[in-house]
């Protein structure tokens, strides 16, 4: 099938590894959707842009569709469909309650087993992030999305949780340079004593998780609502996937998952198996967006903005716009009190009709303009 035919390019942050198309979760969401119910329709196209997961309908001249809820959403009333029709409103109410746990909890933990915890990042992450893109991005995408992991997971307290997986790369280094002189340097203690402690606070977190979710899946129903996978059964599956289907060097949570939650195992084979017994659509060239915006990104900060940042944005946007409605209300005060004015005769406009008029007279076959006041004409009619 040529490129032109597919229906609908989706764009998402890929990764360099078959198994595993992309490590954002919003991204495989919104794959998952479309291999699920609107197969062959649609193709693949890797970018490095902020805004993934987006979506282009043929002929692609109008604006993108942003983010995995509104991608579905679109798709579904382009192909007819409503989307989890079955589920009543009580169920509604309920997947919204789960989606939005599963968003907060399933991501700080991928965010953490991908970025933080270490030697995933350097030794797999970085790698996988890097291999599918373009030379000068090489280096830029794994940064930024460290960066953005690092803002999501330091307020929760989970950053570093178990070890700094670049800070301990840049030891190992020193160690190396330090072996080479000579000098021999023992593992101290009580970072092995931080790093096993951190693990089992890690641990703790992820139990109380997916010991909700095993409570809700453990039932004879192979999905969240019945027999046919929900969004939320997708949703939970673009979480559990990068930590199941990828091969972590420090696999701290797919162990536990392996070890204590076969049903969240068993959930995410029966859904892998549902989504990928055919063959992914294809991927398309990466877009010239990703070396067009380089000097732009390289220009700009890699890290996400930080909250007092947005707040003053925030702040100045309210700001023009309240400036924007009191010159609006003073224009209006204005207007409305010259109106009022002509209206009631306090100010009125006399036009005074003795003006000069004129006259053409006939000179010598030519016309002349001659100008006679009334006061002529009145002494012309009494003679």
């Amino acid at each position: 099938m040529d490129d032109s035919e597919y229906k609908y390019h989706l764009y998402i942050l890929p990764a360099g590894t078959p198994s595993v198309p992309t490590l954002d979760p919003p991204s495989l969401l919104a794959l998952s959707y479309l291999q699920l119910h609107h197969t062959n329709t649609f193709a693949l196209v890797p970018s490095t842009s902020s805004a993934v997961p987006f979506l282009l309908e043929a002929p692609f001249l109008g604006p993108p569709i942003e983010g995995a809820g509104n991608i579905i959403k679109y798709v579904a009333e382009r192909e007819g469909a409503r989307v989890d029709e079955r589920l009543s409103k009580e169920d509604r109410a309920e997947a919204v309650a789960w989606r939005a746990l599963i968003e907060e909890k399933a991501g700080d933990l991928l965010a953490h087993s991908l970025f933080s915890l270490p030697p995933n990042y350097p030794s797999l992450t970085r790698k996988l992030l890097a291999a599918p893109h373009y030379p000068p991005t090489t280096f830029l995408l794994p940064s930024r999305l460290r960066s953005w992991a690092k803002t999501r997971l330091e307020p929760a307290g989970l950053w570093a949780l178990g070890g700094d997986a670049e800070a301990r790369e840049e030891e190992e280094m020193r160690r190396r340079r330090e072996g080479v002189l000579g000098v021999r340097r023992e593992a101290g203690i009580g970072g092995e004593a931080g790093r096993l402690l951190g693990e089992g606070k890690l641990i703790d977190l992820a139990r109380s998780f997916f010991d909700l979710l095993l409570s809700r899946l453990s039932s004879s129903a192979p999905y969240f609502f019945g027999s046919i996978p929900t969004t939320l059964d997708l949703l939970l599956f673009a979480h559990l996937h990068p930590l199941l289907s990828i091969p972590l060097p420090n696999a701290l949570l797919p162990n536990l998952l392996r070890a204590s939650y076969a049903p969240l195992v068993a959930h995410h084979a029966r859904l892998s198996a549902l989504l990928f017994s055919q063959a992914l659509p294809p991927s398309l060239p990466p877009p010239l967006e990703n070396l067009l915006t380089l000097p732009l990104r390289l220009l700009s900060s890699s890290s996400p903005p930080k909250k007092e940042e947005v707040k003053e944005k925030e702040k100045k946007k309210e700001q023009q716009s309240f400036e924007r409605y009191r010159w609006l209300w003073i224009a209006g005060a204005l207007v409305s009190a010259v109106v009022y004015v002509f209206a009631s005769g306090l100010v009125r406009i006399e036009v005074d009709d003795d003006e000069e008029e004129r006259e053409w007279e006939e000179v010598d076959g030519e016309e002349e303009e001659v100008h006679v006041d009334e006061d002529d004409e009145e002494e012309e009619d009494e003679e």
